[in-house]
């Protein structure tokens, strides 16, 4: 599974991810979901933060699983297709991960502007 091209990355997200799904990491510059917004207040900091590492830990997840359905072996027939596949594998849930935190982060917001928690 390690020979998966996206296989080490996917592990790393994941692992990072833990600690900003369990609240360990407080509002900082360096690691989280860091936006002028997030970085206003812990009420939007933690949820924020929480939905993030769900949503990234999760693409990477199905990542894993389509390199454990599919694997790609260097230099086989139709590695192309395969890495190919994989690519979109990782890029399109990392994608639509970020886009949902992008609503996620704008929802926060909203509700904090309006005075409703």
């Amino acid at each position: 599974m390690r020979s998966q091209p996206f296989f080490i990355p996917s592990v790393i997200f994941i692992a990072i991810s833990v600690p900003i799904v369990l609240g360990m990491v407080p509002p900082n510059r360096f690691y989280g979901v860091r936006t002028r917004r997030t970085l206003s207040s812990d009420e939007i900091w933690y949820p924020a933060n929480r939905h993030g590492g769900i949503a990234i830990a999760f693409a990477s997840f199905v990542y894993l699983l389509v390199a454990y359905l599919d694997p790609y072996h260097d230099g086989a027939a139709g590695d192309v297709r395969v890495f190919l596949i994989h690519l979109a594998a990782w890029v399109g849930p990392l994608v639509v991960a970020l886009l949902s935190i992008r609503r996620k982060i704008h929802s926060l917001d909203e509700r904090a502007r309006s005075g409703r928690r």
